[in-house]
């Protein structure tokens, strides 16, 4: 019963889980074609703006690009198409009003760069720009068509295209970049088409609409070219490499020649200039090789950097009477050129000025010039001589490197400002300047040779380099002439011939004078002092005399006295004597027994003193220990007692004495033997006093009354000891 009702409950389970997933693949079939009919949907759409064969990636930028079948790569922006690549096959190309369904606005940049399979190229109406470079280098593209919708040309649009030969500027067209046709060396004619209300062009060249701007000549014109009537501006490198350009008349009209408007016309030989040109921008003719010369009007006040550089044929200018500054490089490389005038308003030559013109010979330099730049005139290496004027205050490094055939270099500015190495490699050169001059100075510190401008040029003793030998001098009673040196420049001056010696003061201790007057060439007078001191006096060993210490010492050259200083028992020196020139010696009399003295000396003439000698030292002694045993001796034989009979009568008394007396002379004996240790102690002393030089007696004249009293007391002494002797060996003999 039980297993039939689990059968039951088992199948019931079965039938539910087959009915679910009966009914979940219904819902699953139903999503997949609802998906399948959204899909076919959009790409029935999507086919209209977009070919199933073309491919689409995106940039780093984010940016989504689409690839066509065709070989154009386009961006999409507001629903408009800008090609940015073709890899097309070339030969004539037309690109499509559209691509995909997208009306095409625009070449982009470098669209076309580099294809040099593209042998026309038309652009369809709705094309309103071309990017810059979008068909540079195109070398085989003969023929452009732009639309009429057209707008705007971007820079170097058709660069290096060398087989265009025209170039037709729709009337729409508003912008045209810089270097339109730079490079395209076979482009003879601009066609502007009429109705351009920003453009036009005459005889094939490129202007403004108002005809007072010459914006671009082709570069493959050729003869001679006389620009129009009312023209006023000739832009930046609007005649830049054309070659076949042989010359050029400037109207009266024109104020203002742009940078670069000639660069590299090869061809030019002669340009024909009005006055009313105010301005010449940097490189207008750089590398025009056969220029031959060049007359600019006064009314130029504005002249660039490297105006006519490499104009190897140029070999005369003149310059306009205003011009103020000589800019940079305005000359350089015009290896023609062998002469020029420069303005008297010239107040400054810059940087490679004149640098590498290796024909000039000579240029004369304007009153007022102030500043020769770097290099100004490097590589002039037919240069032979230059005159700096005295207004000229600052000359830059290598302003004359590498003037071979320079020899001469006249520098009339005393304090004219050189840089380092302004004449390097100069080898023959003689800068001629001032006595006192900086133009000597760096003669000397690049050991170039110098001469005088004026040879007869007198020159200030304190334009001179003067020495003396020595500034202090010891006083030896003559006098002191320091030798003296005089320099002027490299060359030393010779006593007698260009200047006098003289000396006063010189013997005495005190303050000298030297004094230097120039002779000839040679003005003014020089002085200087110098010192004369006083020797350091030398004291002699100091002696104990009758009268006190003897002091002595040797003469001191020019000593007017001497001061002689004391100190006692190592205190402070005090000043003891003055004594007079001519005494040697001093006697301190007030001196006390036992007492060290010390003493020092110092020569004195007027206000100068010597340096202080070193000291001498000497304890005075009143009494010499010889004389004290003397006396005691002395007294010994006057009393009739000897050491030698007393020890006889203590050895007789000794062979009588009872044992009691007998103790008693141990007892004497051990009192004697104390007293023995005793006097062995003060002889100890005595002797160790006088290894120690200090002496408990000193030295006494006997002569003199005043030590009779000290005499006196010793002979009481005496006396004194004697007794007392004697009273000890009478109580010994009671015993």
């Amino acid at each position: 019963m039980k297993k039939g009702i689990a059968l039951l409950v088992a199948l019931a389970f079965c039938a539910a889980l087959s009915t679910a997933a009966f009914a979940v693949g219904e819902v699953e079939d139903t999503a997949a074609v609802s998906s399948a009919e959204t899909t076919a949907e959009t790409t029935e759409e999507d086919d209209l703006a977009v070919n199933p064969d073309d491919s689409t990636e995106s940039d780093d930028s984010g940016t989504t690009t689409y690839t066509t079948s065709s070989g154009y790569t386009y961006t999409l922006s507001g629903g408009a198409a800008t090609i940015i690549k073709y890899e097309g096959s070339g030969g004539a190309v037309t690109v499509p009003a559209s691509l995909d369904g997208y009306p095409v606005v625009a070449i982009g940049d470098s669209a076309f760069e580099g294809n040099t399979a593209l042998t026309s190229i038309t652009l369809s109406e709705g094309i309103t720009a071309i990017g810059q470079w979008a068909f540079a280098d195109c070398t085989g593209l003969t023929s452009v068509t732009l639309p009429d919708t057209l707008t705007e040309l971007g820079r170097e649009a058709f660069y290096g295209c060398t087989s265009l030969t025209t170039l037709t500027i729709p009337a729409s067209v508003t912008s045209i970049g810089m270097w339109l046709t730079s490079g395209c060396t076979a482009l003879t004619e601009f066609v502007v088409e009429p109705g351009n209300s920003a453009y036009a062009s005459v005889d094939g060249v490129l202007f403004n609409a108002a005809l007072t701007e010459l914006i671009c000549c082709p570069i493959g014109y050729e003869g001679s070219y006389v620009v129009p009537d009312g023209v006023t501006v000739i832009d930046e490198s609007a005649f830049e490499d054309c070659v076949g350009l042989t010359s050029v008349t400037l109207p009266a009209s024109l104020t203002t020649i742009g940078d670069s408007a000639f660069l590299n016309c090869t061809g030019l030989a002669s340009v024909s200039m009005q006055s009313g040109v105010v301005s010449i921008g940097s490189h207008a003719f750089h590398g025009c090789t056969s220029l031959t010369s060049i007359s600019l009007p006064d009314s130029v006040t504005d002249l660039g950097n490297y105006v006519f550089q490499n104009c190897t044929s140029l070999t005369s200018a003149q310059l306009p009477g205003s011009l103020t500054s000589i800019g940079a490089g305005l000359f350089y490389g015009c290896t023609g050129l062998s002469s020029i005038t420069l303005p008297d308003t010239v107040t400054e030559i810059n940087e490679y000025a004149f640098g590498g013109c290796t024909s000039l010979t000579a240029l004369a330099l304007p009153d007022g010039l102030t500043l020769i730049g770097y290099c100004a005139f490097s590589g002039c290496a037919q240069l032979t001589a230059m005159s700096l004027p005295a207004s000229v205050s600052s000359v830059y490094a290598y302003a004359f490197q590498n003037c071979t055939a320079l020899e001469s270099v006249m520098i009339y500015n005393k304090s004219v400002t050189l840089n380092a190495n302004v004449f390097s490699g100069c080898d023959a050169l003689t800068i001629y300047g001032y006595r006192s001059s900086s133009a000597r100075q760096y003669a000397a510190a690049y050991s170039i040779p110098f001469a005088l401008l004026d040879p007869s040029e007198s020159i200030d003793l304190a334009d001179c380099t003067i020495t003396l030998e020595g500034t202090e001098f010891v006083c030896d009673g003559t006098a002191q002439t320091p030798a003296v040196t005089v320099s002027d420049g490299d060359t030393i001056l010779t006593e007698g011939t260009d200047y006098t010696l003289s000396y006063s003061d010189n013997v005495q201790p005190g303050t000298a004078t030297v004094s230097v007057t120039g002779v000839g060439s040679y003005t003014g007078t020089w002085t200087a002092n110098f010192t004369i001191t006083l020797a350091t006096p030398v004291l002699a060993e100091l002696q104990s005399s009758e009268e006190g210490i003897l002091v002595s010492w040797t003469e001191i050259p020019g000593a007017e006295g001497y001061l002689l200083y004391r100190a006692s028992d190592g205190g402070a020196f005090q000043e003891l004597a003055t004594v007079a020139s001519g005494m040697l010696t001093y006697v301190d009399a007030d001196v006390s027994s036992g007492t060290l003295y010390s003493y020092r000396l110092v020569a004195v003439c007027g206000d100068v003193t010597s340096a202080t000698s070193a000291e001498q030292k000497l304890q005075y002694l009143t009494m010499t220990s010889s004389a004290t045993q003397t006396d005691t001796d002395s007294e010994e034989e006057d009393t009739g007692i000897s050491e030698e009979g007393a020890s006889d009568t203590d050895d007789e008394q000794s062979v009588s004495d009872t044992p009691a007396e007998e103790n008693a002379d141990e007892t004497d004996t051990a009192d004697e033997a104390e007293d023995a240790e005793a006097a062995e102690d003060t002889d100890a002393a005595e002797t160790s006093e006088e290894a120690d030089g200090t002496a408990s007696v000193t030295e006494v004249d006997t002569g003199d009354s005043s030590n009779l009293a000290a005499w006196c007391g010793v002979l009481a002494l005496s006396g004194s000891v004697l007794a007392v002797a004697a009273l000890l060996r009478f109580k010994r003999n009671r015993k």
